[in-house]
């Protein structure tokens, strides 16, 4: 009985992004104190996936981030074909000239090293992107409840993976 996505090793070429982001349930409790956070299990591995554009390059590239690393790098979301917890992932490049413009929707063949920066699980690409296909088809995002990413034990699967809430009210947007 698989414990983890990543017990699941599958066929072919591609690895799921679900195999680098899940973690145990008792990680997600872990602290910077206990010496780790949820950090992947396949930190250091390089890996390729075929994935979908989630969020474009262009709407990252514009974010101050002059405190971290990766300030100047090119960078943005990406996520699992199929959708569903543990699917989403960024993605950085050292040269953000050297590869096209990638937009939402379009179906990409990635490889690169897994790394972590903070409590995020990131992908510092090593190989040209091939670009598959443009508008290629998103899974229909899962419509979860607020109360779904109110906590680590049930929000960590939903980080960069597109989600769909409904009948929400803001009540405080400062």
């Amino acid at each position: 009985m698989p414990r983890l996505a990543r017990d699941v090793v599958e066929a072919g070429p591609y690895t799921r992004v679900q195999r680098i982001q899940q973690v145990l349930g008792s990680a997600l409790y872990m602290t910077p104190q206990d010496g780790s956070l949820d950090a992947s299990y396949m930190i250091g591995d390089t890996v390729t996936f075929i994935g979908i554009v989630t969020v474009p390059v262009s709407e990252l590239s514009s974010i101050d981030t002059t405190d971290t690393p990766w300030t100047g790098y090119m960078r943005f979301n990406w996520q699992d074909p199929n959708g569903g917890p543990y699917s989403g992932i960024m993605s950085y490049y050292g040269d953000p000239t050297a590869f096209p413009i990638l937009f939402e929707g379009d179906s990409i063949i990635i490889t690169g090293r897994i790394d972590r920066y903070r409590w995020f699980t990131e992908m510092w690409i090593t190989e040209p992107i091939q670009l598959v296909a443009a508008n290629a088809h998103i899974t229909e995002p899962p419509l979860l409840s607020t109360g779904d990413l109110r906590l680590p034990i049930t929000a960590d699967q939903w980080e960069l993976s597109m989600v769909r809430l409904a009948n929400v009210t803001v009540i405080n947007n400062s």
